[in-house]
């Protein structure tokens, strides 16, 4: 009966910790691009704004009247733009909507609106909403 010999194991490690060192450092290093990543997509997937806009001819002065509705059952806290398409000027403000509630914003509130003129409603949490005021 023939006797055989174990595989001889080889003089040299197979894996050196300089290897493992740096199979650690690429998994550690794809570990973090992957959740910055993952935060990436989060920001950049946002729902659109919860908010409607409609124009009303206005009853006492010349013009037209916004109303902006929220439609959602959270407070909204908006940043308001509307960019002149004549001169090109912008005008700003904010404007603070209760849960499912609405505003008006006209001659009365200091904003003369002229159709043509592009009008974008923000807030951090959601895409910006751009309308333009109609001819009425």
């Amino acid at each position: 009966m023939s006797t055989s010999n174990p595989p001889s194991l080889p003089s040299k490690p197979i894996y050196t910790r300089t290897d493992f060192l740096v199979g650690l450092g690429v998994g550690v290093g794809i570990s973090i691009l992957c959740a910055l990543g993952l935060l990436l997509v989060a920001a950049v997937i946002k729902k659109p704004l919860p908010v409607t806009v409609s124009f009303r001819s206005a009853v006492f002065q010349q013009g037209l009247v916004a109303e902006i509705r929220n439609v959602s059952a959270e407070p909204l806290k908006i940043g308001f733009a509307l960019q002149s398409s004549g001169s090109g000027t912008t005008k700003q403000g904010e404007l603070f909507l209760p849960p499912n509630g609405k505003t008006e914003i006209g001659w009365a509130e200091g904003w003369t609106f002229v159709p043509g003129e592009t009008g974008t409603l923000k807030n951090s949490n959601y895409l910006p909403l751009t309308f333009i005021v109609p001819k009425m």
